[in-house]
């Protein structure tokens, strides 16, 4: 897991632990301290437990924590407590939070999410499996339903807003009610306002419903795109034969779909195709400084980075190594949920606070080594002012 062990010396050696402090670096890394008996296998005991945590400097952080210390305080100090030292260095924010997941899922399983204060994400949720489908939003994942689950979303409300949103735009039904259509039920608001197809009592064929339900489902996998080009062509259709009504009619919905595409980011797609490239700084130790570190995200799982420099060829390999390497659906729900939240907490980030940059693929599937080797440039250009 970590990619450093250092055996710690005795209490009472000052002498080792003066000549340890320089050995440790003083960037950014995610740490370990275990005890005479912890290990990674033996972590999950109450007694054994590693202590595991991320830190802006190594260096300072162990002498903070491990330097025996004469006047009794009320900050946590492990000298004499721990016997090794296992870190790893990290290069970005985001590489930090991923590894320090890992690590901590390693030791605590499914405790992981609730130690590191992971929101299950919020996701809508196509219940496409049913007879009449509706849309809701929700926070529980499940694997069978990834390709009509579409997200994630800053927040529960922010979902919500925009399910409120695109159901002004269509007549899918609103009601939570498995639906056995009877012409004498009648009916609810939504019904006498002309905003659902009322199947409950017949309002519409089942094929007429089936319609409006695919309409909403290619809303939600194009962000609206299709919709409005579509408004669009046909807008400028019915001012070509002077049908004027009919083209502000088509005016005032193709506004409403605007603003309901607007609410929904770049970010939110089906989780099965929640494909991207994210681009970070790399660990400057022992690596060129012309190098960045790539995290593929594949159907909404992260995954280890691959450094690469700023060249196109050696982008192109390393798309196509971890292409290779990586697999299309995590082993647990749970971990895909933690996954998204860990990307969802660095994508909507305040733009002044977020650093690296996020492609998606394009129309035709596929990444655009131009746009990310721009990005690379622009993630190079960024750590150079840093420093």
């Amino acid at each position: 897991m970590f990619a450093h062990s250092i055996a710690l010396p005795p209490e009472t050696d000052a002498a080792a632990w003066q000549a340890l402090w320089p050995l440790l670096p003083s960037g950014a890394a995610v740490f370990a301290l275990r005890g005479a008996h912890t290990t990674a296998a033996s972590a999950d005991a109450s007694d054994a437990e590693a202590y595991i945590a991320k830190t802006a400097n190594l260096r300072w952080r162990m002498q903070r924590l491990l330097t025996p210390d004469a006047v009794a305080s009320k900050r946590l100090h492990l000298s004499g407590r721990v016997q090794r030292l296992e870190y790893t260095q990290t290069g970005s924010d985001f590489e930090t939070s991923l590894l320090l997941y890992r690590a901590t899922r390693a030791a605590f399983g499914e405790r992981a999410h609730k130690r590191l204060h992971l929101r299950p994400p919020a996701v809508l949720r196509l219940a496409w499996e049913n007879a009449y489908p509706r849309v809701y939003a929700t926070s529980h994942i499940s694997r069978r339903s990834l390709e009509h689950t579409f997200g994630p979303f800053p927040s529960r409300a922010a979902a919500e807003r925009f399910l409120e949103e695109m159901l002004n735009i269509f007549l899918l039904r609103r009601c939570v009610d498995d639906l056995a259509p009877d012409p004498k039920f009648p009916g609810c608001v939504y019904s006498e306002m002309k905003m659902c197809l009322a199947p409950c009592f017949q309002g519409c064929t089942d094929a007429r419903y089936a319609t409006e339900a695919d309409a909403v489902r290619g809303f939600l996998q194009t962000r609206g795109a299709g919709l409005l080009a579509t408004l669009e062509q046909e807008r400028a259709a019915a001012a070509a034969a002077l049908e004027f009504e009919r083209a502000a009619q088509i005016h005032t919905r193709l506004q409403r779909a605007q603003a309901a595409a607007q609410l929904c980011a770049p970010l939110v797609q089906p989780l099965s195709q929640l494909d991207a490239v994210i681009v970070q700084r790399a660990t400057l130790a022992g690596s060129n400084a012309n190098c960045v570190a790539l995290f593929l995200v594949r159907a909404g799982r992260l995954h280890a980075p691959i450094v690469c420099t700023a060249e196109e060829e050696s982008l192109r390999a390393a798309l196509h190594a971890e292409a290779m390497q990586t697999q299309p659906y995590p082993a647990h729900t749970e971990e895909l949920a933690d996954h998204l939240a860990l990307l969802a907490r660095w994508y909507y980030r305040p733009a002044a606070k977020r650093t690296g940059e996020i492609f998606f693929r394009d129309a035709n599937g596929q990444f655009s080594v131009t746009k990310i080797l721009r990005g690379v440039m622009r993630v190079l250009a960024g750590a150079s002012a840093m420093e």
